[in-house]
């Protein structure tokens, strides 16, 4: 098993690409994707396999960069990420992604021992399939959503998310202190816009818990110019059944927790 895990640690790799623009939806309420909200989404676009970077005007100088690795049958693990060529934001990114790839790894290897050592186990291929969305919301604020299909081996996947708030100038990943003056008030405006949004959408599916003024339930926001973006898991605020929720309200909405201009710039 030692020398399985080495080998599968070595198996990192990058592969580079640029950008292409995204433009879509209106205004703050229930959306269905994450790509129709406006302004500045990014799409990741892979190469076309020639290992060249497709020359994007949307978003020069961001390249796409991919960590993989995997044990044939056992773990496949794909991650796309952004490659900013700002040392600070580059580690932070990859710091995030690392973590949270290493863990799934661990567990996988954990798992696997399980299987071989009993005969009965079938031996299934987990999986870790990841892509990314940029978001610039103003002068000092960029983005990173990460999505991923997940598979344990169960009788179905899943999906996660991660949303990486950062700043262009340190490289720093923010909290609610660093978006807004009154982050409890933040907290406390984004559940009751949320809890409302969900409500009449999902009706008696509506898990309220999961939208309390709690600040752990608000980990997955993006700022995104004309307002905050709020992304729920699967099963944190419904059932399964009805996936990921996505809820966009508006920055005037917003106002009395006092959004910081260097996340929204100057209003």
């Amino acid at each position: 098993m030692g020398k399985r895990f080495l080998s599968l640690l070595a198996c990192l790799l990058f592969a580079a690409c640029m950008f292409a623009g995204v433009c879509a939806a209106e205004q703050g309420g229930m959306i269905t994707s994450l790509s129709e909200v406006k302004p500045e989404i990014f799409q990741a676009q892979m190469d076309d396999g020639s290992g060249r970077p497709a020359v994007q005007p949307h978003y020069p100088g961001v390249l796409s960069g991919l960590i993989e690795h995997g044990l044939k049958g056992v773990l496949d693990v794909k991650q796309q990420h952004p490659v900013f060529g700002n040392a600070a934001l580059d580690k932070t990114v990859l710091s995030a992604i690392q973590g949270s790839l290493s863990a799934f790894t661990a567990e996988r290897l954990e798992d696997y021992s399980d299987e071989v050592a009993d005969a009965d186990t079938p031996v299934r291929l987990w999986q870790h399939q990841g892509k990314y969305l940029l978001f610039s919301s103003g002068p000092d604020c960029v983005t990173v959503h990460l999505a991923s299909y997940v598979y344990r081996g169960g009788v179905h996947g899943g999906n996660t998310h991660m949303a990486l708030v950062l700043s262009r100038k340190t490289g720093r990943q923010l909290g609610l202190g660093d978006m807004f003056a009154d982050a409890n008030m933040a907290v406390s405006l984004m559940s009751q816009w949320a809890t409302e949004k969900l409500a009449a959408s999902l009706g008696a599916a509506f898990e309220k818990a999961g939208a309390e003024p709690r600040p752990e339930n608000f980990t997955r926001i993006i700022p995104v110019q004309d307002g905050l973006v709020m992304v729920y898991e699967e099963y944190q605020v419904a059932p399964y059944a009805s996936g990921m929720q996505v809820v966009k309200m508006p920055l005037n909405a917003l106002e009395k927790a006092g959004p910081k201009p260097g996340v929204w710039g100057a209003r």
